[in-house]
């Protein structure tokens, strides 16, 4: 016996719905779902969409922008889910973002093939001469000097003792330009070393090892890493 439409699981329904679809017609229907998922998050969380919209671009807030973040006890939420959202879709989320607020909001400058593509003001080290650093995939990557690959023996060098007067710092840098200066701590409890930003409400803590400090987690393989002789101003 079939089952009737509401007994069936999301999975199922879904197939049943695209099977006969072709990727060009999938991708347009995801493109409308994340411009009406942006639409839906706006609408639930409006005094402050537009401010994290534009933190999450590193750009620079005006005092009532930053307030109505800190006054928010959803801004974390909704932070996740639009990094999330721009991780995953890329210039996708930008067009969708464009339909939903306006292509005025952000800053931008224009780019590859005449995209626009948002400006970051966060110091991402691009200043510096680049060197050439290939990744497990075998793609060549542009890495600014001084950066490297982070074992688990350099993360216990880098960390930041208890009983030093003066913290360890360290940055670290990702290929899609974001960077953190931060300390290296050690949980006891949990037995894993982790980074902790300076700038905390921007950025976020997360653990370079698990296992019991025997593994490294995605961040620590994936990230690059160098000390940072001073702490930021």
């Amino acid at each position: 016996m079939k089952k009737e439409s509401q007994e069936m699981e999301e999975w199922e329904r879904y197939y049943i719905e695209n099977k006969d679809k072709t990727i060009e017609e999938l991708q347009e229907d995801q493109i409308k779902s994340l411009e009406n998922t942006l639409r839906m998050l706006k609408s639930h969380f409006p005094p402050i969409f537009i401010p994290v919209v534009k933190k999450a671009e590193g750009e620079d807030l005006e005092k009532s922008e930053l307030a109505q973040i800190r006054a928010s006890k959803d801004s974390r939420e909704l932070s996740a889910r639009i990094r999330g959202l721009r991780k995953v879709f890329k210039t996708n989320y930008y067009d969708a973002l464009d339909k939903v607020i306006g292509k005025d909001v952000l800053v931008r400058k224009e780019n590859y093939v005449g995209k626009a593509e948002p400006v970051h003001t966060r110091d991402t080290s691009t200043s510096e001469e680049p060197v050439q650093s290939i990744d497990g995939a075998g793609q060549t990557r542009k890495l600014p000097k001084g950066f490297a690959k982070w074992d688990l023996k350099q993360i216990k060098l880098h960390e930041s003792q208890v009983d030093n007067e003066e913290p360890k710092w360290s940055d670290y840098w990702t290929s899609r330009g974001e960077t953190a200066v931060g300390e290296v701590l050690f949980n006891e409890s949990k037995i894993v070393y982790y980074f902790r930003p300076y700038d905390t409400e921007n950025f976020s803590t997360f653990p370079l090892t698990s296992d019991k400090g025997r593994k490294l987690t995605r961040e620590a393989r994936n990230y690059y890493y160098r000390s940072s002789p001073n702490p930021p101003a």
